[in-house]
């Protein structure tokens, strides 16, 4: 994530500066490092987020139901015949939290026209690193700063306002029983320019009538929370913030596809909470790696155990992540996917927390800036290769090193268990 800088007039590092700031703290992981530059790693495998009518619309921890009412068949749980509470159709409007149990969030991108499009040609670590260890070469990176793809989805490259991509992406979380996506606009600070609306206000429109028509078609789809930038140091950090609420709320058009909580609509922010926001939204801070969190304050990121985001002595919120960096995905402090280890650990600590929320830790991020180190070697903060790097959306599973759906399965495995009050699910990981 790396905001747009109204000095430069370039994408310069909001990541970075991520990174920098638990640089210092980070300390290596059980894995055999070798030099950014050099070649892919071997061994044991290893980051700033906006992430929803026709007639009675399922969402969410509905969404199994959907599929086994089209077909006849009624969703059962628990194991006594009992109908499971999330599996009974809602009504038309907002998913409303305070009466939704278990449920289930994930980030979500809608930042790909960075690295997508005209004049942007793609650069692919997974490629770049294959390439180097099968010539010996060192790796043709793309240029400093320039936007990589960690890997490739099943999708290929899209661009952040496909709406077929999103449709499929809709089926995809439907199915997995994902209440909400949090769509990400951390990166956007300020009013909106061309580079905002470039990667978060028109991809997010296309987004909500991509999703109004999937609902209008009969298919269910997940809601929508925003989760926009309210940086101490900008001069207005709620400018994002209100700015999302004239585009997308002050209308009510599509007031039936977002997340409510305690009576208004759900908005995530990184840093402070405005009160002009306060007026129009319930707000929850999220941010990723803190030490500890405030009442109320929630995260994206953490390290197992994870810390439990709480109201009251109610835990809220979790975060559950596939593999996270401590400074960057580069550094060899960074816990990697371990072949599902990581995501494993994480969800068996959200299955004993069992909070009002569960946060999973990423979707579709896909790309990352290029940065260096002082002795020039490539480091990049969110995502490196298929281990270093934490999306659940399918890859392509003829790219080098593929591990295909995966975690898509898995996830749904978890998420299976944990909506049904089941066991939790043992080994789901490569042997």
């Amino acid at each position: 994530m790396t905001p747009h800088s109204p000095k430069k007039g370039i994408l310069m590092p909001h990541d970075e500066q991520f990174a920098s700031e638990h640089a210092e703290t980070a300390e290596p992981a059980d894995r055999a490092a070798t030099p950014t530059g050099g070649a892919r790693r071997r061994g044991p495998s290893r980051r700033g987020v906006l992430g929803a009518a026709a007639g009675a619309v399922l969402g969410g921890g509905a969404l199994a139901a959907a599929a086994a009412n089209a077909s006849g068949s009624e969703a059962t749980a628990r194991g006594n015949g009992e109908p499971l509470q999330d599996a009974r159709p809602r009504a038309a409007g907002p998913l409303d939290l305070d009466n939704t149990p278990d449920a289930v969030g994930i980030c979500y991108s809608v930042w790909h026209n960075l690295a997508v499009g005209p004049g942007r040609p793609i650069h692919d670590n997974t490629e770049i690193l294959h390439a180097a260890n099968s010539t010996g070469q060192p790796p043709q990176w793309g240029p400093l700063h320039a936007f990589h793809h960690w890997g490739r989805s099943e999708r290929g490259y899209y661009r952040g306002d496909d709406a077929g991509v999103m449709r499929h992406h809709f089926r995809q979380l439907a199915e997995a029983r994902i209440d909400f996506i949090a769509i990400d606009a951390t990166n956007i600070n300020g009013q909106p320019d061309a580079g905002s609306e470039d990667i978060y206000y028109q991809p997010t429109r296309v987004l909500l009538e991509a999703m109004r028509a999937h609902r209008d078609s009969g298919e269910a789809t997940p809601f929508v929370v925003p989760w926009v930038s309210t940086r101490a140091d900008a001069a207005d950090p709620a400018a994002s913030g209100l700015a999302t609420y004239d585009r997308f709320y002050a209308s009510g058009q599509w007031q039936d596809l977002f997340v409510q909580y305690r009576g208004k609509p759900l908005l995530l922010t990184t840093d402070t909470l405005p009160g002009v926001l306060a007026e129009r939204f319930t707000l929850r801070k999220m941010w990723g790696l803190q030490q500890q969190l405030a009442e109320h304050e929630w995260s994206f990121l953490q390290e197992y155990p994870q810390n439990v985001g709480m109201d009251g002595g109610v835990a809220e919120q979790v975060a559950v992540c596939a593999a996270l960096q401590k400074s960057y995905m580069t550094d060899p402090s960074a816990i990697a996917r371990r072949g599902g280890r990581t995501l494993q650990e994480q969800w068996r600590h959200a299955f004993s927390v069992r909070p009002r929320v569960t946060m999973l830790t990423w979707w579709n991020e896909w790309i990352a800036q290029r940065f260096e180190d002082e002795q020039g070697n490539a480091r990049f903060v969110d995502a490196y290769d298929a281990s270093l790097s934490r999306d659940i959306e399918p890859m392509d599973p003829s790219q080098p090193g593929s591990h295909g759906d995966l975690y898509y399965r898995w996830t749904q495995q978890y998420i299976a268990a944990y909506k049904d009050h089941q066991p939790f699910p043992e080994g789901l990981v490569q042997a």
